[in-house]
């Protein structure tokens, strides 16, 4: 997982410091593909695939950290 705090340069992150900071109130986004959204997902979280996040980074709440995932990380850290 990445995460993009407010203001910060986006870092790694551990699941635990990925659920604190959603918990202190970070956006949580999936950039994973379709398929894999549809087979399971973390509750509250944005599905915005990878391709698509250029054009649909109006959606993404610049005022809050933004904590991004996918299966590897590879994407992930490609988003943040």
């Amino acid at each position: 997982m990445a995460a993009a705090p407010q203001g910060n340069e986006p870092k790694e992150v551990s699941r635990e410091e990925a659920r604190k900071l959603v918990g202190e109130g970070a956006q949580l986004v999936d950039v994973r593909a379709d398929h894999e959204w549809e087979a399971g997902r973390i509750a509250g979280a944005t599905h915005v695939p990878l391709p698509e996040l250029p054009q649909r980074l109006g959606e993404i709440d610049k005022e809050r950290p933004v904590v991004v995932y996918c299966r590897g990380g590879n994407r992930s850290s490609m988003a943040a």
